[in-house]
């Protein structure tokens, strides 16, 4: 047969597109758009062979395929504009999908023309100016009037059409920009401007957005009685909307107590506070599950504390007296709080998670109270939860780390997930893995090495080892028998990390051979003998493996099981 006659029949390997390091701020879409540019094709050909299909914001695909093609890390690329239940990141932010453009670009052409790249906050729906240059945002070309669309897009800095779209000075100037300046100080970007009071900043995006598109339309819309002419539609997402309660916002909480006076006087002949105050009053009601609900509450008493003709019997039973906020809650005050239906209220009161929470006091029908501060802990351990999965992707590991971690003890394991659909049910504190991770990563030394060795590729050299698993790798580098190098310190997790390629080698070969009777944690045990954990169980049931010393974990002795 002639030479080279199979070689067609050979694995060829896939080609690696010419790469670009992405800004801090950058959109997903927008970058796949620069990447596409340097590679001489359009965005449409950039992202099939990345396989993300037509290009959309925010991008509905599992980030990880396309994030090693472009050679950055799956979590950072997550973070710039991929969806996940129902929702996609702004800048550190989770954002329902609703409130972001998914097939039009909007942009400022004077920021791109100090740097051409897209933000990822120009995806905001309610957003539509620049409060750097204070000019508004643009969405069609200034020549051929066609809208700009993700789908079609081939470049950042010009339309099909050829025209320059980094031209200074091409939008209209925007008459105020208020809202938005707020919005970008509130995500950490540099603009020149006030930002907002202490209160505010604690405040997710979403939550930030709705309650200042709802101070604006108390102020436009009924104290002025909407002398613009706003259509519902509009109050959503008008500037003038997010711009007046911004104002609010920035002159907390003695604009408050102007705006609840002005509302009051727009309704006159009315008696009661209910009546006096409409649907203020009622918005401040069923604001018991939003992350903004203290602080209207504590700003309406405030407000109605200044009057002399509330008697006791009439003050809003939902509003704590001022200065004098309750200590002690019912479950059904803590239900409202913490935002859960009934089922999941009733799952969470079953675990660790409520059961460890002291009771503060007794009510007289015997109901059980509990402390304030409790629950606000409480409130913000459940915010930050997520699956095993979710975690994975977040600090860019591989499938299954995380769960290793937990079943190894160096994690705690809740048995609660608010947002799992019968699937998985634990859950783990991303505080916890911050942590853990921080404490390697405060090891890490100052020099950078000669012979760098990625965390991946220590992982690799350690599974070569057989008798080392990902958990051993993790303990050495706690206990500081191996120290890496840190290359960004803004990137979460232990990607970053880079080894000098003699220490690793000989700090693994040194545990190597110390490991003999080493442990293995279950889904280790389920990788080398390569059968279910099921099948695992039903080993360990019927004698064929040895009982695990620490059941909870899992934990086997590593000769038992070669």
């Amino acid at each position: 047969m002639p030479d080279g006659f199979f070689a067609p029949m050979l694995p060829q390997p896939q080609p690696q597109p010419l790469r670009l390091v992405p800004e801090p701020d950058e959109s997903a879409c927008g970058f796949v758009l620069r990447v596409a540019a340097r590679n001489l094709c359009s965005g449409n050909e950039m992202a099939g062979w990345l396989g993300l299909g037509e290009l959309g914001d925010p991008l509905d695909m599992d980030p990880g395929p396309s994030a090693r093609l472009l050679g950055i890390e799956t979590s950072s690329f997550a973070r710039m504009g991929f969806e996940e239940n129902e929702a996609g990141w702004v800048l550190g932010h989770r954002i329902p999908i609703n409130r972001l453009h998914r097939t039009m670009r909007f942009f400022c052409p004077d920021c791109l023309a100090e740097a051409p790249y897209h933000r990822r906050i120009w995806s905001l729906r309610q957003l539509d100016a620049c409060p750097r240059h204070g000019r508004s945002l643009m969405s069609r070309c200034p020549e051929c009037d066609a809208a700009f669309l993700w789908r079609g897009s081939s470049s950042v800095q010009n339309c099909h059409c050829g025209a320059r779209l980094d031209v200074p000075g091409l939008s209209a100037a925007a008459d105020d920009s208020t809202g938005a300046r707020v919005v970008h100080l509130h995500c950490g970007l540099s603009v020149p401007g006030k930002s907002l009071p202490s209160e505010f900043g604690s405040l997710p995006l979403s939550a930030l957005l709705d309650l200042l598109v709802f101070l604006g339309r108390m102020d436009l819309v009924i104290a002025r009685g909407n002398p613009d002419g706003l259509q519902p539609r509009e109050m959503l997402t008008d500037r003038r909307v997010l711009n007046a309660g911004a104002r609010v916002a920035l002159g907390w909480p003695d604009a408050f107590d102007d705006l609840a006076g002005r509302v009051r006087a727009s309704r006159p002949g009315r008696r009661g506070i209910m009546k006096e105050y409409g649907y203020l009053h009622r918005f401040i009601n069923r604001s018991g599950t939003a992350p903004y609900a203290d602080l209207l509450r504590n700003a309406y008493a405030s407000h109605l504390a200044r009057r002399d003709d509330i008697s006791d019997r009439a003050w809003p039973p939902f509003l704590p007296r001022p200065k004098a906020h309750p200590e002690a809650m019912t479950p059904l005050e803590v239900q409202r709080v913490l935002g859960l239906g009934r089922n999941a209220f009733a799952a969470l009161r079953k675990q660790p998670l409520w059961t460890d929470i002291r009771h503060a006091a007794s009510a007289r029908n015997g109901t059980c109270q509990y402390a304030r501060t409790d629950i606000q802990v409480l409130s913000g351990k459940l915010s930050r939860l997520v699956s095993p999965g979710a975690s994975d992707r977040l600090f860019g590991m591989r499938k299954g780390k995380t769960a290793q971690l937990a079943e190894a003890g160096l994690v705690a394991v809740h048995w609660w997930n608010r947002s799992h659909r019968n699937g998985e049910q634990r859950s783990v504190d991303m505080a916890d893995l911050d942590a853990l991770f921080e404490r390697i990563r405060r090891l890490a030394s100052a020099p950078a090495p000669a012979r760098p060795v990625t965390f991946d590729a220590l992982q690799r050299m350690a599974a070569a080892r057989r008798v080392l698993s990902y958990i051993d790798v993790i303990r050495c580098l706690l206990a500081g028998q191996l120290r890496g190098h840190l290359t960004d310190a803004a990137t979460p997790g232990l990607a970053p990390l880079v080894f000098e390629q003699s220490d690793a080698e000989e700090v693994l070969g040194r545990l190597a051979s110390s490991s003999r009777t080493g442990e293995m944690v279950l889904g280790e045990v389920v990788r080398r003998l390569g059968i279910p954990a099921k099948a695992v169980h039903q080993l360990v049931g019927v004698g064929l493996l040895p009982r695990p010393r620490r059941v909870c974990a899992y934990i086997f002795l590593a000769d038992a099981i070669r």
